[in-house]
């Protein structure tokens, strides 16, 4: 009898665990830092990534760090906009990015702002979690270094690509909204033959070049949050070859590696550029991830990942503030960067005045 009773509570139990998990799960849970941080995950994964299995591996490990921490992830899998033809047969879906993250923003800033997130954070939909244990409130500024990080609205990795934007940190604030609109509009103005990375070469064009942007991003250890499955830098056999066992990284860190290679106790890798072959490097990856091995799934790396962004961020900090010994100083230097702007556009004014003087194509301009 006593047994039966055990086996009730222990079912009763099971359901109602499962209950809230669902009810939790479901709605997302907007979690709090011990900084005050609020935070939530974004992610495309429309056109065929919504129904590819390989993707909905990565979506699933993504549930589990979601659930341990309380993370809300805002996933779209329909198509947000009607994007221009690309002659290199790329797939669609690709400007939903900027529009999506856009939206999310537009709808947090128009809440109280006691009510709002206080970051997003971008992933890839070809992402996948090995480590959910890691908390992205890790790599954020810690208050202790506010005064130094405040201006600090876009915080992602770089390689020998330059800028990679498949996974990013970005402030709900309105320079975010600017940046955005400015990033969505982009392939209005320019083909995607223009962009080599399309929306990618589009944020990174204007995070490098425009005034009212260039001072408000910085580049972080790569690792943290966007680690690669290979050591070296990308090759075309690399992207058109399908995995086979040999090629899966034992996770091992030897001098000379690359920056960016995955790591054990690494939060995430990043299958990015893998075209064709993607599903194949991907679905070893998931197979391993899911088992949880403890090399490789750990409190413990949270604990040293910690103490890692905590002496990073103290010594970034400290070199801004030698750099600009005070207001008037970084006043100075915004001055500077204005005037130079004022320079390169009234020397672009002078070149189109200029235009009366050509023909193009057989068009006379001045006509």
């Amino acid at each position: 009898m006593l047994r039966g009773r055990r086996s009730a509570l222990v079912f009763v139990l099971l359901i109602v665990s499962t209950l809230l998990y669902l009810l939790f799960h479901r709605r997302g849970v907007k979690t709090t830092a011990s900084d005050g941080a609020k935070i939530a995950k974004v992610t495309v994964a429309v056109n065929s990534l919504s129904t590819n299995d390989a993707i909905a591996r990565c979506l699933n490990s993504h549930a589990v760090q979601n659930s341990i921490h309380g993370y809300q992830h805002y996933i779209l899998t329909k198509p947000l906009v009607q994007e221009s033809g690309d002659t290199r047969n790329l797939p669609p879906g690709v400007w939903s990015k900027p529009a999506y993250i856009l939206h999310i923003l537009l709808s947090e800033l128009l809440k109280p702002e006691e009510e709002r997130l206080s970051w997003l954070f971008w992933f890839d939909a070809d992402t996948l979690v090995l480590n959910p244990h890691i908390r992205l409130e890790t790599f954020l500024p810690p208050k202790l270094e506010e005064s130094a990080t405040s201006h600090i609205h876009l915080i992602l990795g770089e390689n020998w690509d330059g800028i990679n934007n498949g996974a990013f940190l970005l402030r709900v604030h309105p320079w975010s909204i600017s940046l955005l609109t400015a990033h969505f509009a982009f392939q209005t103005y320019h083909s995607d033959d223009w962009l080599p990375h399309r929306e990618q070469s589009a944020m990174s064009y204007l995070i490098h070049t425009a005034p009212e942007f260039v001072g408000n991003w910085t580049v972080v250890p790569f690792r943290w949050f966007n680690s690669f499955p290979v050591n070296g830098t990308y090759s075309v056999d690399i992207h058109e070859k399908h995995m086979d066992p040999s090629m899966l990284d034992n996770g091992e860190s030897h001098v000379g590696d690359s920056a960016w290679k995955v790591v054990k106790g690494d939060m995430l890798v990043h299958f990015a550029g893998f075209g064709g072959s993607r599903d194949s490097w991907i679905l070893p990856w998931a197979d391993r991830a899911e088992q949880y091995l403890k090399d490789w799934s750990s409190p413990r790396y949270q604990n040293m990942l910690r103490v890692e962004t905590g002496q990073f961020w103290e010594k970034w900090s400290a070199e801004r503030r030698s750099k600009y010994a005070g207001p008037e100083d970084e006043r100075n230097q915004l001055q500077s960067m204005l005037e130079k702007w004022k320079s390169n556009y009234n020397e672009h004014l002078l070149r189109l005045s200029d235009f009366d003087k050509y023909e193009v194509v057989g068009l006379n301009l001045a006509a």
